[in-house]
C-alpha cells in the first residue's frame, strides 16, 4: 500500500474467534458449488469433508470419538483456502472499505488526507461487518482485534486517537500489529 505525503490510513485488524471451527460442511460445499467447483472436485471436496470425527487424549484417558458437521481442518494446505471461500462474501456486504483476507485474518482499511474522513469511511458500515459476521456463523474478538494508524512519523504523532467501533465495542489502537 503506497502512503502519500500527508495522507493517514486507518487500518483495522479483526480476529474471528474460532473462525475455522465454525463453518458447516453443507454452506462451503455450496459455495464452492457457486464458484465453479464442480463433477468430481466437488465430490473429492465432499468426501474430504464427510466422516470426519473427534477425538480428546489426554493422560492416557481417550474421548469417544465425535462427528464433525463444521470446521475446516487446521495445519492443512487446504484450510486457509477453503476459509477463504467461506469469508470471500464480506466483500459484497461492506463496500466502502479495501480488504485484505487471509484465512481468519481480516484487515480493512481506508486512506485519506483527514484522519476524520478515513476514520469515518472504516466506521461507515460497521454493522455490515457485524451483520455478516454473524450470518457467517463468525464472531469478532474485539480482545484480539486492533486498529492502527498508518502514516508519516509526523502525520502520525500529530494526528488524535482512532475511534473504530464495530460490534459497539471500540477496538484498541496499536503503533505495531503483527500480520
Amino acid at each position: 500500500m503506497a502512503i502519500n505525503k500527508g495522507e493517514k490510513v486507518a487500518c483495522a485488524f479483526l480476529d474471528s474467534r474460532k473462525a475455522f471451527d465454525v463453518i458447516d460442511h453443507v454452506t462451503l460445499l455450496n459455495k464452492l458449488q457457486a464458484h465453479g467447483v464442480s463433477g468430481t472436485i466437488l465430490e473429492w471436496m465432499n468426501s474430504y469433508l464427510s466422516e470426519r470425527t473427534h477425538l480428546v487424549s489426554c493422560g492416557g484417558t481417550t474421548s469417544s470419538k465425535k462427528a464433525i458437521s463444521h470446521r475446516v481442518p487446521k495445519g492443512s494446505i487446504l484450510g486457509p483456502a477453503l476459509f477463504n471461500v467461506h469469508i470471500n462474501g464480506i466483500r459484497s456486504a461492506c463496500q466502502n472499505y479495501n480488504f485484505a483476507l487471509y484465512a481468519d485474518d481480516t484487515e480493512f482499511h481506508a486512506s485519506s488526507m483527514n484522519i476524520d474522513t478515513a476514520e469515518d469511511i472504516v466506521n461507515s458500515d460497521p454493522r455490515s461487518i457485524s451483520s455478516w459476521f454473524n450470518l457467517s456463523g463468525l464472531v469478532c474478538n474485539t480482545k484480539k482485534s486492533e486498529v492502527m494508524l498508518i502514516g508519516t512519523n509526523h502525520a502520525v504523532r500529530a494526528a488524535r486517537e482512532l475511534k473504530v467501533i464495530p460490534d459497539d465495542k471500540p477496538l484498541k489502537q496499536s503503533e505495531h500489529f503483527k500480520y
